[in-house]
């Protein structure tokens, strides 16, 4: 077993954003992808999954906390392949934001951005200043991706 620690994602320019939900314990099971806290800036509400699978062993925030990114909100005992994959998984996932890698797209009125999500991450950063954002998603069945 593997003990990993989950810490805030990027969100954008923000810090000190508060914590309006924490949706696990210590002691309960997760799976990779469900949520574990939800966080809520001025312009968008955002939940941090868990990166693995396996059981909260220790909680580090509260509801009403305030996080940046890189805070710690927990750890958890990894369980399986998780455990094994989680060293490597945390290296790529840092690998695939870096500048060099990333594509920033310039919003204006009547902008459109299309992209596919096969073979793209989406990384939102908040740079549309006092407005919310609007997202329509749709999936177009097709081939595999090479």
């Amino acid at each position: 077993m593997s003990v990993i620690e989950v810490k805030v994602p990027d969100i954008g320019d923000f810090s000190d954003v508060p914590v309006i939900t924490v949706m696990v314990s210590p002691g309960d099971t997760v799976a990779e992808e469900d949520a574990l806290i939800e966080l809520e800036s001025d312009k968008a509400t955002m939940e941090v999954p868990s990166p693995v699978a396996g059981k909260v062993i220790d909680l580090m925030v509260a509801e009403g906390d305030k996080v940046s990114e890189g805070s710690l909100i927990l750890r958890i005992e990894a369980e399986g392949e998780a455990a094994e994959a989680a060293p490597i998984l945390a290296y790529l996932r840092a690998h695939a934001v870096q500048p060099e890698f990333t594509c920033r797209f310039r919003w204006a009125v009547g902008s459109m951005a299309i992209w596919d999500n096969r073979c793209t991450q989406h990384r939102a950063l908040d740079d549309y200043a006092g407005q919310r954002r609007r997202m329509h998603r749709i999936t177009i069945a097709g081939d595999t991706p090479h």
